[in-house]
């Protein structure tokens, strides 16, 4: 009954001098889920970096515009356009310092997570405490990740 048995693959990029994981899931759809393994104290504080891309677009129109990004082609704006060191998320933790989640994935964001609080993050990041939905464009894991672990 484990929801890893949703997705066709997964793989976790660890950040150096950070008591933070990323793990990014690929469901067999093709979108793949975001989230954030943490074990340090934290606030309640999360700030989302990117902005989702606008609902109006058909699936047609995010794809076309995810293989431009990847080409390295200018988007005219780039709204919901990710690369991997692109930071996803800040939490801040007691102490005040900040942690920077990167995104993990050359993507389009679609969805953010505005429920998330550092409960459900810390609890059940895989179902309600997840980051974001992206559509991957490129290779998954992308090649520039090299701390990238297939799990």
């Amino acid at each position: 009954g484990t929801p890893h048995r949703f997705f066709e693959s997964s793989y976790e990029v660890v950040q150096e001098n950070s008591a933070v994981a990323m793990r990014v899931h690929r469901h067999v759809n093709g979108l793949c889920i975001v989230t954030a393994d943490v074990d340090i104290p934290l606030d309640t504080t999360i700030e989302f970096n990117v902005q989702e891309l606008p609902e109006m677009m058909s699936a047609g129109e995010k794809r076309k515009r995810s293989d431009k990004m990847l080409k390295g082609k200018n988007t005219a704006d780039k709204q919901g356009s990710v690369q991997p060191s692109d930071t996803l998320a800040t939490l801040r933790t007691a102490s005040g310092s900040t942690i920077k989640l990167p995104c993990c994935a050359f993507a389009t964001v679609l969805e953010l997570n505005t429920n998330l609080t550092v409960e459900l993050l810390r609890t059940d990041p895989l179902l309600k405490g997840y980051l974001a939905v992206v559509l991957p464009a490129g290779p998954f894991p992308p090649p520039t990740s090299k701390a990238a672990n297939t799990i």
